[in-house]
């Protein structure tokens, strides 16, 4: 049983994340900024479910057997209106995960968008790879395009992806 850290918990990915870990046996310890219409169902899959941010916060220190990081700023036309919130959570906030939080598996959530980066939520989710890949001796990095399906939670707040 592993005890993994799982940041942007209450997200739409991230609901999924901490469901499925706890239903394998997982320790799930969650971490978010703010907490949605899933929160509810979610933090009942977790040991320990951090209302924080990723810039700012602490959330419980070390001795996680992973970190599988989902937070981000994502819509991609506020990027372009407010790039450097997008650059100071997505990059910044991926640095603090990694100084603060002492393990060797890191997974990070990055976007399909980085193939063609013309947004800066694209270039910061570049950035923040680079970031993994400097910091982080055993990590993964999964370029999401459009994620989809059912599973009892709902996306929340308001819908800017292409599905």
């Amino acid at each position: 049983m592993a005890r993994i850290l799982v940041t942007g918990a209450d997200g739409y990915i991230g609901s999924h994340v901490v469901k499925t870990a706890a239903e394998h046996g997982h320790q799930v310890y969650a971490i978010d900024k703010s907490v949605t219409g899933n929160f509810q169902e979610v933090k009942q899959y977790c040991r320990k479910f951090y209302i924080n941010d990723l810039t700012t916060g602490w959330w419980g220190g070390n001795g996680y057997d992973a970190i599988i990081h989902l937070g981000a700023k994502i819509d991609v036309h506020e990027s372009t209106r407010k790039p450097s919130s997008y650059y100071t959570t997505n990059i910044y906030g991926t640095i603090n995960m990694l100084n603060r939080n002492f393990t060797d598996h890191f997974i990070l959530a990055s976007t399909g968008a980085a193939f063609d980066p013309v947004s800066p939520y694209a270039r910061s989710k570049i950035a923040a790879e680079d970031v993994v890949k400097e910091l982080s001796h055993d990590y993964s990095i999964f370029r999401f395009f459009n994620v989809a399906g059912a599973n009892g939670f709902r996306q929340t707040g308001k819908a800017t992806h292409l599905i």
